[in-house]
């Protein structure tokens, strides 16, 4: 049922499919769109009071739902800091389809059935140098990194809804081409938030990234290293020896929001992908990693941290790696320039 309704709506969101549904989905629209006015005039007005944390927090997140390029953007800018700063970064993540109701430090142990698999997957890639907390909402979470006194600066991967949490800096991510996104809010359409104009606006200190080439509205851009990671070897595979390896026939599972980013990379270099797409955050069972033919298996980094815990065959990863351009570089520095000197 839930990949029934997945399917529905984001045919609606991003294909310009099943617009019936409109017709029931508006009148909530309207409902949630006078809501989030409500809540951020609550807010404006002081009558709601923000949490303002003793250290400097930085928020990257999105207003429409699904994959961005969040968390490959937490992980760039965490190292980013740590070495050119020489400080100590805390890590938030959302917990999203975990267990914890509260905020865990993510350890060895932990589980993407615990802590969730964006967790893990900012884990495997920051544990040596960063602290990791899961679950929870976004103030507890910080107040608990402010109480382990571990860090100097606190990353939220994801958060930007979170308006009791003021911020220093706001990144705002973007994967998707404006020009094929429903533009209405929940349920109707893909967006969490809105920019109505700057008296609402929750986050003053702002920068908004696109991983969309295309993108002529915004200079500053993220772009995914196309690298390929062998889960049996712990080895780094170029791409032409891939191409050789599978004969050109790969399968490909996903269980992230834009796997039609990842399917039309792949497409580029492969004549037949067996793909199977499931909703963002799926929880995979033995019979979803089944594969009837002797293909290669290709995945990304967030599905692999959950497929691990389930099978040790041989996996291809596709890498969370990305690499900002000049302009960004830029304009970040700007900005960390005026709470961390």
């Amino acid at each position: 049922m839930n990949l029934f309704i997945n399917n529905l709506l984001n045919g609606l969101w991003f294909h310009n499919q099943n617009k019936l549904l409109l017709v029931f989905l508006l009148p909530i629209s309207f409902l949630y769109f006078i809501s989030i006015i409500t809540v951020k005039l609550l807010y404006r007005l002081g009558i709601l009071k923000r949490y303002v944390s003793k250290l400097p927090i930085i928020i990257i997140g999105n207003i429409t739902v699904g994959g961005n390029g969040k968390t490959p953007i937490t992980i760039w800018l965490t190292k980013y800091i740590t070495e050119k700063y020489k400080i100590r970064v805390g890590v938030v993540s959302s917990g999203y389809n975990s267990q914890t109701t509260s905020p865990v430090l993510v350890n060895s142990n932990s589980t993407t059935k615990e802590v969730g698999d964006e967790a893990i997957e900012l884990y495997q890639a920051l544990s040596n140098i960063a602290i990791i907390i899961s679950g929870g909402n976004r103030i507890d979470a910080t107040k608990k990194l402010e109480e382990l006194n571990k860090c100097d600066l606190i990353i939220h991967d994801d958060g930007m809804q979170h308006y009791r949490l003021k911020s220093n800096l706001t990144i705002e991510t973007n994967s998707k081409n404006s020009n094929e996104v429903m533009n209405l809010i929940l349920p109707a359409g893909p967006y969490r938030d809105f920019n109505i104009g700057s008296f609402l606006e929750m986050h003053k200190n702002y920068i908004t990234v696109s991983f969309n080439q295309n993108d002529n509205k915004n200079i500053y851009s993220f772009s995914y290293d196309l690298l390929i990671w062998d889960s049996k070897t712990n080895n780094v595979i170029e791409l032409e020896k891939i191409i050789k390896l599978s004969e050109n026939s790969i399968n490909l599972i996903t269980s992230v929001a834009n796997s039609e980013r990842i399917f039309n990379m792949l497409k580029k270099y492969f004549t037949t992908i067996n793909h199977r797409s499931f909703p963002d955050h799926y929880r995979y069972n033995d019979e979803d990693v089944n594969f009837k033919n002797k293909n290669l298996v290709i995945t990304t980094m967030k599905d692999y941290v959950k497929l691990s815990e389930l099978t040790d065959n041989q996996l291809y990863v596709l890498s969370n790696k990305v690499t900002p351009n000049n302009e960004f570089i830029n304009c970040l520095e700007k900005h960390l320039k005026e709470f961390l000197i």
